[in-house]
């Protein structure tokens, strides 16, 4: 099911994106994507 975006679901979703990031553009050095994080992310 879709559901409408919650602030606490950023975490899971960076997550998503930086995995997807990595693998669909693995002729950039995985360490681009990392240095586009949010200072705060864990």
């Amino acid at each position: 099911m879709i559901r409408k975006f919650d602030k606490p679901d950023i975490d899971p979703v960076i997550k998503i994106w930086l995995e997807a990031s990595i693998k669909a553009h693995n002729f950039v050095d995985s360490e681009f994507w990392k240095s586009n994080l949010p200072p705060d992310f864990s």
